[in-house]
């Protein structure tokens, strides 16, 4: 469901991502992005229940969660297991953002760093939709731009992201990379 920018929600949804300290949530209504602002949650984890309170606000297009009140994210249970909803890559949309997603069937059209940026896109194309899989400067272990070849095939496991108008899924590891 859509929460209104700017409205104070109180949350329980399972976390089906973490990339550095921030997360993407889910429960049956929906997803979004956790922005922890340099913060550790330690319960933050991938497959906890958590549940929090904070602010919804929008930054560059991408919904999420902030000012999480009294710095506290409790976990309700752990190693909650769950399943990316598999959707075609004209689906890496603002219906689908957030939501923990898998496409199969992509090949690499290009890579597109920026100098000095560890941030940097993966052009891919699934038949004759284009779409861009987003490598985060903050991954650990950082995939290096090297790891994609234009013409590699894979299927990705990721987290729908938003950039200003770009969508694109948002990986984890290499693990979220099936070649």
């Amino acid at each position: 469901r859509m929460l209104p920018k700017g409205s104070n929600v109180s949350i329980t949804a399972v976390v089906t991502n973490k990339i550095e300290k921030n997360a993407f949530i889910q429960d049956d209504t929906g997803a979004i992005y956790i922005y922890a602002n340099r913060y550790n949650y330690s319960a933050l984890v991938p497959g906890n229940e958590i549940t929090l309170s904070g602010k919804v606000t929008e930054y560059n297009g991408l919904l999420e969660i902030t000012d999480i009140k009294d710095k506290k994210i409790t976990a309700v249970s752990e190693g909650n297991t769950f399943a990316p909803t598999d959707i075609s890559l004209a689906e890496v949309d603002e219906d689908h953002e957030a939501l923990y997603v898998r496409v199969v069937g992509l090949v690499v059209t290009g890579v597109e760093t920026i100098d000095g940026e560890k941030g940097y896109n993966v052009m891919v194309k699934q038949g004759e939709t284009p779409g861009v899989i987003r490598i985060d400067k903050y991954l650990n272990p950082y995939i290096e731009p090297e790891f994609f070849s234009v013409g590699d095939e894979f299927d990705v496991i990721g987290n729908v992201g938003q950039y200003n108008d770009q969508h694109y899924v948002m990986v984890s590891s290499t693990d979220d990379i099936i070649k």
